[in-house]
């Protein structure tokens, strides 16, 4: 049994295929939403989904509502203390205990700009469910292959735009076949969530006392919790309305209070937390390091993508209508299945750069030592990434005053110039804190590769030759070099060489990529690599041992 499973911030939701049957919705309680809720009941078992919810009511201190939400988090108190992975693999168990069958592949969903360490810990919770082979895919991927099973747009860029409780994540997604991720964002703590607050703070300047509203801020009594549950109830059943009606009513307990509420008031309310998403997404488009291709749609995934301000300013912001899927939340854990039997997704491009004005306070993530050489120089490197809010991600390289690369000629050095108290936040950074990956994931011999590329098509090594123009392509942005466009822009010689080698690294034995090598110009690929590692060269500053 194949089994697909998205873990969303407010729902999980799941789909099987048994074998020689179709692709089908897993239902709990007689609904495809199961609550990501976590309850630790008396025993130390941990309880989830609805039954989580409904002991809540009286143990509000065992119960976590997200798990998801705190994925940063190594442990969370909930009258004890347990570890995150624990929490989300109870509910990766419920889902496969539901399918009630051997599961021979299982596929994990996860926004595109989630970093390494949170796609570990969901990895180390599927393990804790007992799926240790779970396969980890972005989610815009499935968005993109649930489209595709109603249209297919050739080869062609996708906007996805997730708004679901608790998260926000867009992603342009490339179909040329396969599918691959070229640029992402995310915004943590934006969705319905947060318009329900924002309701819930409208509300209280239309009347009643403070003190009662003060009791369902902070529940002391049973009583105040009901209170406080059935307020929000009603608050997030207005909201849904409000997708379908000019008007929606909103009880509010305690107060004892009907308030009406229009759609013009919530699209007031909804217009700033929408335009944050809208400014996310112009900055990845503005800084997504290969050119793009006319959209050739905008797909909408998230419960909270039905608000139709939500299209109204897509729309006007893109100038294409978004298309929305008849369950939207339902979406991506349909796609995953789509993907079963097809290659891993090709090697990730740079993530996209995001303008300083974006960017809240920045922390390095992940460290990468990088060996390069090039024509007049040889050696090390670091390239990081640095994030916000675990949303927008950026690679950084250290540089010198002048914006040079800083290139050392051997660890040594570098561990030296660390050690002086330099404020860059690469080197800065403590040695354990920088990943070594191997010596031919991380060595990047840009000298060789004219020489590399002067023999046949044939004989080349295409991770070799991709990994290359990866390397050189993030270190054009970082150092804005000019005239790179022509030389690796889209169109370019280079980049239809790159676009035929990850085909070939998805499937060896494609006819098509082998054709598309060789009606290359062989002699024009070998003259703009030679150009565009002399203007690299030329950008690179030699620290002295």
């Amino acid at each position: 049994m194949e089994l697909a499973v998205d873990l969303g911030t407010s729902n999980t939701v799941a789909y099987v295929r048994r074998p020689g049957g179709p692709v089908e919705p897993l239902f709990f309680d007689g609904s495809p939403l199961l609550p990501s809720a976590v309850f630790l009941d008396g025993g130390g078992r941990l309880v989830v989904g609805r039954d989580a919810v409904q002991a809540a009511r009286s143990h509000p201190e065992r119960f976590e509502p997200s798990p998801r939400r705190r994925i940063d988090e190594p442990a969370i108190s909930i009258g004890a203390d347990v570890a995150i992975e624990p929490l989300l693999g109870a509910l990766i168990n419920r889902v496969a205990a539901e399918a009630a069958a051997p599961v021979t592949e299982a596929l994990l969903a996860h926004p595109a700009s989630w970093p390494q360490p949170r796609r570990d810990v969901l990895h180390r919770a599927a393990a804790a469910a007992g799926v240790p082979r779970a396969r980890l895919v972005p989610a815009p991927l499935a968005a993109a292959a649930a489209h595709l099973r109603r249209a297919d747009p050739g080869p062609a860029d996708l906007l996805v735009y997730h708004l679901g409780a608790a998260t926000f994540d867009a992603a342009v997604v490339r179909c040329h076949p396969g599918f691959e991720v070229v640029c992402s964002t995310g915004l943590d703590g934006v969705g319905g969530q947060a318009l329900d607050d924002a309701i819930a703070s409208h509300l209280r300047t239309r009347g009643g006392p403070a003190d009662l509203w003060a009791r369902m801020d902070a529940p002391a009594t049973a009583a105040d919790r009901a209170a406080r549950r059935q307020l929000w109830d009603e608050i997030r059943g207005a909201r849904e309305t409000l997708s379908r009606a000019d008007t929606a009513t909103v009880y509010v307990p305690l107060v004892e209070s009907e308030f009406v509420l229009t759609r013009a008031e919530l699209n007031a309310l909804a217009a700033p937390l929408l335009q944050r998403t809208l400014d996310a997404v112009g900055a990845m488009l503005a800084g997504c390091p290969v050119p793009l291709r006319p959209f050739a749609a905008v797909l909408l995934t998230g419960g909270t993508t039905r608000m139709p301000l939500v299209s109204e300013l897509l729309h006007r912001a893109l100038g294409l209508p978004p298309q929305g899927f008849e369950h939207p939340e339902l979406a991506v854990a349909a796609g995953l299945l789509d993907l079963v039997g097809a290659p891993p997704p090709a090697p990730a491009r740079p993530a996209v750069a995001v303008p300083a004005s974006h960017q809240p306070a920045l922390a390095v993530t992940v460290v990468d030592l990088i060996e390069l050489s090039t024509p007049s120089y040889t050696g090390v490197t670091l390239r990081g990434e640095l994030h916000a809010g675990h949303g927008v991600m950026e690679h950084i390289f250290p540089a010198d005053a002048d914006g040079r690369l800083l290139l050392f000629p051997d660890q040594l050095s570098l561990a030296r110039q660390s050690s002086t108290g330099t404020t860059d936040p690469l080197l800065s950074l403590p040695p354990w804190r920088v990943r070594n990956l191997g010596p031919e994931e991380s060595r990047y011999d840009l000298d060789l590769l004219v020489e590399h590329i002067s023999a046949p098509p044939e004989h080349w090594l295409p991770a070799f030759v991709c990994r290359c123009r990866d390397i050189v392509a993030q270190l054009a942005i970082f150092l804005d070099l000019e005239g790179t466009d022509d030389l690796i822009g889209e169109h370019s010689t280079i980049d239809q060489a790159d676009d035929a080698l990850r085909r070939h690294l998805l499937d060896p034995t494609a006819r098509g990529a082998r054709r598309r090598l060789s009606r290359l110009d062989l002699d024009q690929l070998r003259d703009d690599w030679t150009d565009l590692i002399a203007l690299l060269d030329a950008a690179i500053h030699e620290v002295p041992s």
